[in-house]
């Protein structure tokens, strides 16, 4: 869809299959690992606002709770704003005596999803199935980190049909002026 709101002729959707099909990186999309950069990053917070669908991607160096709680206050909260409900997994770091402290003290209603059921909380388990095959695409290894500003451009500047908008002009009333050539790069590494 990206592809057809900027061009058009006879054969696009059967020359971007072909395109898609030849490209190896696309190919090797479906290999999943967990790389650790340089610089000792291993995993990512994710966040994913209900409204706009605005993703958020903090990369963190390990899944301790205090480690989630701070990344979550500086990468989220600071940056945005504190939401009013957030929902969880049951995991044992969001179900933790510290995350329910900082969700408590900034007023946060927390709603949890059912055990063992990710997609009660289908919206950022898209985002993450979505998030993945980004950086694989990317041919993403050591230098993944580096990848994610780029990759989250691309999915934010995305039409969402869904809220019949662009996601960069619900959260930052922002349109979408960048070159061409970058966009169309960035339409074929998000297929």
């Amino acid at each position: 869809n990206a592809v057809k709101q900027e061009f058009i002729w006879t054969s696009l959707q059967k020359d971007c299959t072909e395109f898609c099909k030849r490209c190896i990186p696309c190919q090797k999309s479906k290999v999943v690992r967990h790389v650790k950069s340089p610089q000792g990053y291993s995993c990512c917070l994710t966040a994913v606002d209900r409204f706009t669908r605005w993703p958020e991607v903090s990369p963190i160096i390990d899944q301790k709770v205090n480690t989630l709680a701070d990344t979550f206050y500086s990468g989220w909260i600071s940056s945005f704003r504190v939401p009013e409900v957030i929902t969880t997994d049951q995991g044992r770091k969001s179900e933790s005596d510290l995350f329910h402290s900082l969700t408590k003290y900034l007023d946060i209603s927390k709603i949890r999803t059912a055990a063992y059921n990710p997609s009660a909380n289908d919206m950022v388990e898209r985002f993450h199935r979505q998030l993945k095959a980004l950086m694989c695409r990317l041919g993403s290894t050591e230098r993944w980190i580096q990848q994610v500003p780029t990759i989250l451009l691309g999915i934010r500047i995305r039409f969402k049909e869904d809220i019949n908008a662009l996601q960069l002009i619900l959260y930052m009333d922002l349109t979408c002026d960048y070159p061409a050539n970058f966009c169309w790069v960035i339409v074929f590494s998000l297929g």
